[in-house]
Order: structure tokens, then sequence, then C-alpha cells
């Protein structure tokens, strides 16, 4: 189907700092990379549909030559793209997987930063702790209930329950998106 677009977010100065690939309201809406980091997207004058009506195969494609030509900061380009686009990673390994050169860009752009409120670094990270450390702190921990997963449980047993009339499924309002008008089985039978 021929439902995919690229699409590029702009700087003020008409310079493309994202290239994406997307459908329905992708290009629209905040998206989290592959390494965790939110991309909000610029005011709408700022977004441009670089090509529309295309293939998942075509678009990828298409993403993944401006990219390159562009180039990504992280190999001294323009881009703050972290992938080489069309669902991932470079050519012959897995998209979560950085180069040297990448890894070691992301530290030296770290370095001097300070962490922010709501990121303070364990002081127990990296430390080391005995086999027997480990095993008191197992022992301590054995048959343990933690009391929030019980609350959750206790609550979700407790909640208003909807029954789709197209699939049946029972849901709660939060799932509504998915089913009623949305519901996947009336959207089958129509195709």
């Amino acid at each position: 189907m021929n439902i995919y677009y690229v699409y590029a977010y702009l700087r003020k100065d008409g310079t493309p700092y994202y290239i994406g690939k997307g459908k329905g309201r992708r290009a629209y809406q905040t998206h989290a990379r592959k390494n965790g980091v939110k991309v909000n997207p610029p005011p709408k004058n700022r977004i441009v549909l670089c090509e529309t009506g295309l293939t998942d195969v075509g678009a990828c494609a298409i993403e993944r030559r401006l990219i390159r030509w562009h180039g990504k900061k992280i190999d001294g380009g323009i881009l703050v793209n972290i992938q080489d686009g069309g669902n991932g990673g470079g050519v012959g390994r897995p998209s979560h997987v950085w180069t040297k050169e990448q890894r070691e860009w992301a530290s030296k752009s770290k370095l001097g930063k300070k962490l922010g409120p709501n990121s303070v670094p364990s002081p127990l990270k990296g430390v080391a702790r005995s086999e027997e450390t480990k095993r008191k702190i197992s022992e301590a921990n054995k048959g343990r209930v933690i009391g929030c997963r019980k609350k959750k449980s206790e609550a979700a047993k407790n909640r208003k329950r909807i029954e789709c009339p197209h699939c049946g499924t029972h849901f709660i309002p939060q799932q509504r998106r998915f089913h009623g008008e949305n519901c996947r089985v009336l959207s089958l039978a129509e195709t």
C-alpha cells in the first residue's frame, strides 16, 4: 500500500535537522528514537513532506538516501538522526549497535554537562558486591510481595470494562481507540 511518506524537520534557517519515514500523523507527533531520546516536532510550518504516496520499501530507501546526503551529526553532518534510516541501523549491523566513532562522539558531547534534577546517578552504580552480600540480599527478598504490584492488580480487577460490539473484547475506557468504530474486526470486514 502506498501510504508512507518521508518527512524533514527544519531549523529556523530552513536546513533540515531530522529526516524520518512515517504514515498517518507520525510527522506531527512526538516520537522516541531507538536510543530513547524523544524527538519533538517543530511548528507545522517547519515540517516538510519530502515524498508522499510511497510503499514501505520506497520510503525506507528515500529516507536512507536523504540521511546519507545530509549526514548525521555523529558522523560530521547536520542531522540529529542516530540511525542510517530505513527501519534501523547500517548495513550488516543491528540498529542498536553504534560504531566506535559514534560512541566516542556521544561521549564527548556529554562531557561537562550537568545532570538534570531527575537524573541523579545511583551511589551504588558500578560498585562490586561480594558473594556473601548478594546472598544476603537474595534471602531478604525471598517471599517478599511488592505492595505496588498488589495494589495495581486489585485496581485492575475493579476497573469498569466495556464490551466491543464487533469483536466481543472487554476493554477499559482508555482502550476505546482500538474498539467500537475503530475495531480491527470491523475494518477487516469492510476490506
